[in-house]
Order: structure tokens, then C-alpha cells, then sequence
């Protein structure tokens, strides 16, 4: 039995894969794919999981499926192909895949959704992107430093110096 920690009314509104990224992982380059979640009560976030991820989940969905007797046929994920493991077209191959998978999570059975096995899926790990967050009650901060996102352009050595 999976340990879940998740609300009994929290669920997927909408999941869309807008991208990926190459990343240096334990074996080599890896790509994230990255996905945007819409939740029940209205939150957006991005997560980045990778392929191996997507696998595991859908080996966990189709079990959990089972059991709360989901009306969905599930498909299947290509799998690992051992040659082309790094190549950038099979990583966009794969985003194709992904999103005819996640439409299934939607489009399929009202219950699949929310399942928490797919709720715990698409909730933020420590490795997915933190929002910006705005300074309370309107407070001004100039300072860069709150801002994840903030990029240190002046920073880099490309400018000319006189």
C-alpha cells in the first residue's frame, strides 16, 4: 500500500506539457519535460519530470486505476530506447507522447484524476521551479535577491570595460 499525503478534495483541472530541458543526470544528459498544472482550487504551478518518471507513474496509475475500478484504457509509454537514450528528437517525440498521455488523465474517467496517485504526481517536488512570489501589501524591493528568477547580467564579463 502507497503512503499518500494528499487532500480527498484536491484534483487536476488541466495539464499541459509546454517544453523540455536537457540536464546533466547520473548517466549522462537527461531531459525534464515540463508541465503545467492547473489544480482544483485554482492554483497553477510547473513541475519537470523525466521520462523514467512518467514510466513509474504509469505503472502506479494503472494499479490505482484498478482498484477504484476507473473506466479508462491508460496507454503505454514507449519505453527506454537504449541507442537513441540523449537524442533531442526522440526527447521531442517523447513531449508528443506525454501529452496524448496527460489528455488521457483529463479527458478519461472524472475519478482517474482524482486519484491520489496522480495528485501526488503533479504536486511540486524541492527540484520544481518556485513561483515568484511579490512582496506583502505592496511593499517596494529593489533587490534582485528575493527574485528566483532574477538573472545577474551585469554579472557577466561580456561587457566592455573603458
Amino acid at each position: 500500500m502507497e503512503n499518500f499525503t494528499t487532500c480527498s478534495n484536491l484534483y487536476v483541472t488541466s495539464l499541459v506539457l509546454s517544453g523540455f530541458v536537457e540536464v546533466a543526470g547520473p548517466a549522462g544528459k537527461e531531459y525534464l519535460f515540463i508541465v503545467d498544472v492547473t489544480w482544483s482550487d485554482n492554483r497553477s504551478l510547473t513541475v519537470k519530470r523525466t521520462y523514467k518518471d512518467f514510466i513509474n507513474f504509469r505503472t502506479k496509475l494503472v494499479n490505482a486505476a484498478k482498484r477504484e475500478k476507473c473506466n479508462v484504457n491508460i496507454p503505454i509509454l514507449q519505453g527506454y530506447r537504449i541507442f537513441r537514450r540523449y537524442d533531442r528528437k526522440l526527447a521531442e517525440e517523447r513531449e508528443e507522447e506525454l501529452q496524448k498521455f496527460v489528455s488521457v488523465i483529463l479527458s478519461g474517467d472524472p475519478k482517474l484524476r482524482k486519484l491520489p496517485t496522480v495528485v501526488d504526481f503533479f504536486e511540486p517536488q524541492p527540484s520544481d521551479p518556485v513561483p515568484y512570489r511579490s512582496p506583502p501589501d505592496g511593499a517596494c524591493n529593489d533587490s534582485d535577491t528575493d527574485d528566483p528568477f532574477a538573472e545577474k547580467i551585469f554579472d557577466r564579463k561580456w561587457m566592455k570595460s573603458k
